[in-house]
């Protein structure tokens, strides 16, 4: 028996993101978290990428015809990591009937980091490309 959607298709979206030394995936119903799993990994977004969707979803009570769009971070970031989350976001959007969104890795870290402070500051986001730069 299918689960019912713990809140209507307009607010649940699944967030993936693998552009850095991680691999993270969430979904988040409104301004609310309400499942997510963090791995730090260089390589094997693909072998724990798919796992990591099901659990969260599962940890939601969701099925994939519940989300209203899929989120991944766009770059920059490690070439293998992105194509691995684009790739996935694509076919889970194409699956489920909903769009697919590309997300700056900075306008997602620039977000993670107004709402770790708790109020509306500027942002200057940065990440390593573990070339120097």
């Amino acid at each position: 028996m299918r689960a019912e959607p713990i809140m209507p298709r307009e607010t649940a979206i699944l967030a993936i993101d693998t552009a850095t030394g991680g691999c993270s995936v969430a979904i988040a119903i409104g301004e609310t978290v309400v499942a997510e799993r963090r791995m730090q990994m260089r390589r094997g977004h693909s072998e724990h990428l798919a796992g990591m969707i099901r659990d969260v979803m599962t940890e939601a009570g969701m099925e994939a015809d519940s989300l209203a769009a899929i989120a991944a971070t766009r770059g920059p970031g490690a070439f293998t990591g992105l194509r691995i989350g684009l790739a996935t976001a694509r076919a889970a959007a194409l699956a489920c009937g909903c769009p697919a969104i590309g997300l700056t890795t900075f306008a997602v870290v620039a977000e993670g980091a107004r709402r770790s402070a708790g109020e509306a500051l500027p942002v200057l986001a940065a990440i390593d490309s573990r070339r120097a730069e």
